[in-house]
């Protein structure tokens, strides 16, 4: 699922000082949040069929950026 520019612009990273790092480490820009979700879902979490699930209804129903929230939100919840 590509971006717009529009859903790149709406997109704001949660606690940059936790997961600035880990984008960093994996070289992925700011300016790719589509490559920030497909590294968390696939990369970092261990996601159920039915997380994805929700994830993409929520990309589907909300947008792209709150569903990549939800994966940082994830992230954090896991790991820190």
């Amino acid at each position: 699922m590509a971006w717009t520019q529009e859903e790149i612009d709406e997109y704001a990273m949660l606690r940059k000082h936790e997961l600035g790092p880990l984008y960093a480490a994996a070289k992925i820009p700011t300016n790719e949040p589509e490559k920030r979700a497909r590294y968390l879902a696939e990369d970092v979490l261990n996601l159920t069929a039915t997380d994805h699930d929700v994830i993409m209804t929520m990309a589907t129903s909300q947008g792209k950026a709150k569903s990549l929230v939800m994966l940082e939100s994830m992230v954090l919840a896991a790991f820190y």
